[in-house]
């Protein structure tokens, strides 16, 4: 009491160092942290039982912050544990080593996180608990791994429920966070949540993605614009991190088509060139991953290909300027990865290609073997000069 929020949470943060420090014995870790999280915890589960969150009143909102700023707490207490202290999967609440058989520091964290949970269902609605309940999870994914797995769908949903387009982004780093931890064990998480991410952001942007109105950017197509940066950076760490499974699942497979619809669009459509790179990177990652799915490699050739011209052929494209040429790279990436992994046939396709833009054969035939054999830098000149010479 007296103290402000600020104090408070320095506070926690060191007593969490504290306990958490080497030389403490496990055991008396333990117990100083249950006795630490038990009074927050009594009292946000006295709040949610008494509906406190839920009554129509004006003292919802002061009540959400209490219970926010003690979430809040219990985050800044976890900044003293490292995994180390934490065995992972399986050997959580067994016996390890020196720890005590059946009581665990994952197992209070866990319980922690279930309360939590029950705060979110009902108070859900308050900003403030969105937050604090966002970054006391972010704290368990670092810690715990695969094990925070089963509340991850749970909270991600409630949040989505009542996202507003400025909190999506919040939301969306949390199956992000999760793949990037364990990689393809997260594929089961990320599975059951990508229908329910891809359709609030659709909801909340619509499947076309936005273009530059009188280069200037309003607040709403900002916000807009925020979104579909942080959807299109999700993307990429699914398929970066192993989980590109998840996007072709049967439960998924469904919404696949307009997915890879807007990472086309990023492509070509979108304002920002960085997202253009970053979409140039999903399809260079999915052609190392699905190569073999049945209908993809047609897909590439007849749109993901020609929409690599598109781009840098389009006469807003500057080869000179620094963020263009990082495109070029990546397309210079992403027609290797089709080498690689279609070798004679793409080589034939981009023959055909190359022959209709440019009608000399030997710098034809100079283009096919800078792909071939020269590194992807060197090639993505080759790229800048087909610019050049397509604008004369």
């Amino acid at each position: 009491k007296g103290h402000g929020i600020d104090e408070q949470l320095n506070l926690y943060e060191s007593l969490g160092l504290l306990i958490g420090s080497e030389g403490i014995p496990y055991e008396k870790t333990l117990q100083f942290l249950e006795g630490l999280a038990a009074p927050l915890l009594s009292h946000m589960q006295l709040i949610v039982q008494s509906g406190a969150l839920t009554n129509n009143n004006e003292k919802v909102a002061e009540v959400g912050n209490v219970v926010a700023n003690q979430i809040s707490f219990l985050a800044y207490i976890t900044k003293g544990f490292n995994t180390t202290l934490i065995p992972m999967g399986p050997s959580m609440g067994v016996a390890n080593g020196t720890k005590p058989e059946k009581r665990d520091i994952g197992d209070v964290f866990l319980k922690i996180m279930g309360v939590i949970l029950s705060v979110l269902e009902v108070g859900k609605h308050q900003s403030s608990i969105r937050e604090k309940t966002i970054l006391f999870l972010h704290r368990m994914i670092d810690l715990l791994g695969d094990t925070i797995m089963p509340y991850i769908p749970k909270i991600t949903i409630a949040l989505l429920e009542v996202s507003a387009i400025t909190d999506m982004p919040k939301a969306i780093r949390i199956p992000m966070q999760m793949a990037k931890k364990v990689k393809s064990q997260a594929v089961p998480c990320i599975s059951e949540l990508f229908i329910p991410v891809v359709t609030r952001v659709f909801e909340l942007t619509g499947v076309e993605a936005l273009t530059r109105q009188n280069n200037v950017f309003s607040e709403e197509v900002r916000q807009h614009a925020e979104l579909l940066r942080s959807y299109y950076h999700m993307l990429y760490c699914f398929v970066n991190a192993k989980c590109s499974a998840a996007l072709i699942c049967p439960t998924n497979r469904p919404q696949l088509d307009n997915v890879l619809r807007t990472v086309i669009q990023g492509c070509v459509t979108h304002p920002e060139l960085d997202i253009a790179k970053i979409c140039f990177q999903i399809f260079g990652e999915m052609v190392k991953e699905w190569h073999s799915m049945d209908g993809f490699q047609k897909y590439m050739y007849d749109t993901v290909l020609p929409t690599s011209f598109d781009t840098i052929l389009h006469p807003q494209f500057d080869p000179r300027d620094a963020k263009a040429n990082n495109i070029s790279l990546e397309i210079a990436n992403l027609h290797k990865a089709m080498l690689v992994a279609y070798e004679t046939t793409f080589l034939q396709v981009m023959d055909t290609i190359i022959s209709r833009m440019v009608p000399d054969k030997n710098a034809c035939m100079q283009f096919i073997s800078q792909l071939q054999n020269a590194p992807p830098k060197t090639y993505k000149n080759c790229l800048r000069d087909l610019v050049y010479l397509k604008r004369g």
